[in-house]
């Protein structure tokens, strides 16, 4: 009882303090002058403007669509911050927002979900958020609207960006620092797990054309949470005590960056990362393993979960704009509990329309051809191929991406273009649970996981 306890009060006490520092950071980027971002702003939406709604960018082996618009609305939100009541501001989360003079009517983040039409909502005819930022840095009076039911955590990195660099220039830096970034994680994978293990993230993140999301400031951040907590698990992992709670702050994080683009992949790729390093180093069993991997996914869910709730309830409590309603509403329309219902089969058909087919059959063949040759040579010297219960965690990893598209199927059909990115989850999983299932990874490193737990 007394550790249950003690956990239980470490989880609030971690709680409390993320809240606490997420508002913190919020109201400090708030207090930066409008006039101290406005140049770049200026430029970063004559650029937007250029590039219209969305951008499709053809590779190799699929057309990939950056959605312009989201980046539009987070350069219009970091725009629109009035320095006069900072908390305020970043608590409603306005755009087109002038001043309270020019701007006195502001509609409420309460407004009905639109109809589903060809896999996208059904917006206001005549919204065009590259015009609408433009029209704001220009000083243009237009309608104003809160977005109050996310955090908007991105803004603590964007206002300050803006007052160095534009958008074509962030799209540069985030480039390049994902390179980086991916070079590493992939560089520890190969020094602790082999070549094989590295080519299967590889070709993962490449599936998903991963390095031209970096440009994309609306679905980069969940990728770069992923990436770096998967960093420290394989510098840290034998200094890591309390995973369930990393996980918790994990899940936190991504609520607060992230506006539901697809935030599982700060849990998949972190814990296929986790169960590689900890089989590695111990002999799990098949029960220790379950209740590991529902240890870290009940702490996500948690921290993602509590820390929105914490939003609605602030804005609700302070300023009485009906967000816990409308957050409700909202969840009921993208999981399909209303007259908006879409079928499973439509939803798999336009994430797959988006994903391209080929391209996934393409992936999942690669990871099976780099499997298939040490497979053959582990059976030619009669050695172990297969260890059903060593996948267990890998094989439920890959199919999260799966239920997550049935779960939140009208979001998914809406919003398809990006969010079939989720299926980089199900690719990595599915090599790994074959690597790992045939004995392919080195886990040569057994020891009683009792033992660490005394």
């Amino acid at each position: 009882m007394k550790k249950i306890l003690k956990t239980v009060t470490k989880y609030i006490g971690t709680y409390i303090f993320l809240i606490a520092i997420f508002l913190i950071l919020l109201i400090l980027t708030s207090l930066i002058p409008r006039e101290n971002i406005y140049v770049h702003t200026k430029e970063s939406a004559e650029k937007l403007l250029e590039l219209n709604e969305k951008t499709v960018i053809k590779t190799i082996l699929k057309s990939e669509v950056l959605f312009n618009y989201t980046d539009a609305i987070m350069l219009n939100t970091a725009y629109s911050i009035d320095t006069s009541n900072p908390f305020e501001s970043a608590m409603l989360a306005r755009r087109n927002y002038l001043s309270s003079e020019r701007t006195p009517n502001v509609y409420k983040d309460n407004s009905q979900p639109g109809l589903i039409e060809e896999g996208r909502a059904s917006y206001d005819e005549g919204e065009v958020q590259t015009q609408e930022l433009y029209n704001v840095v220009n000083g243009e009076e237009q309608k104003s609207y809160e977005y109050a039911r996310y955090w908007h955590g991105y803004l603590t990195l964007l206002r300050p960006a803006l007052i160095v660099m534009n958008y074509q220039t962030m799209q540069s830096v985030s480039f390049v620092l994902l390179l980086i970034l991916l070079g590493i994680l992939l560089i520890l994978i190969y020094k602790k797990f082999g070549l094989i293990a590295s080519m299967i993230f590889l070709v993962g993140f490449f599936s998903i054309e991963l390095p031209l999301i970096a440009i994309s400031i609306n679905a980069i951040g969940v990728f770069y949470i992923a990436i770096l907590y998967s960093i420290y698990i394989l510098l840290k992992f034998n200094k890591i005590k309390n995973i369930g709670l990393q996980f918790f702050v994990i899940g936190s994080i991504t609520c607060f960056i992230d506006l539901l683009t697809t935030p599982l992949v700060t849990f998949g790729i972190p814990a296929i990362i986790y169960f590689m390093c900890l089989q590695r180093e111990y002999n799990c069993t098949f029960r220790e393993l379950i209740l590991k991997y529902f240890k870290i996914g009940i702490s996500w869910i948690l921290g993602m979960g509590v820390t929105w709730m914490a939003k609605w309830i602030i804005v609700d409590v302070l300023y009485n704009k009906g967000i816990v309603e409308n957050a409700i509403k909202q969840v009921g329309f993208r999981v399909g509990m209303d007259n908006y219902k879409v079928s499973v089969s439509d939803v798999f058909n336009y994430i797959f329309s988006a994903f391209n087919t080929r391209t996934f059959l393409i992936a999942m063949t690669g990871t099976l051809l780099i499997a298939i040759p040490s497979i053959i040579k582990k059976g030619l010297y009669g050695e172990e191929i297969i260890g059903v219960y060593r996948a267990m965690p890998y094989v439920i990893t890959a199919i999260l991406p799966i239920l997550w598209l049935c779960i939140i199927a009208n979001h998914s059909y809406m919003h398809y273009f990006f969010v079939n990115r989720i299926l980089v989850i199900f690719i990595i999983a599915f090599g790994i649970a074959i690597a790992t299932g045939f004995g392919i990874i080195p886990l040569e490193k057994y020891e009683d996981y009792e033992e660490r737990k005394k």
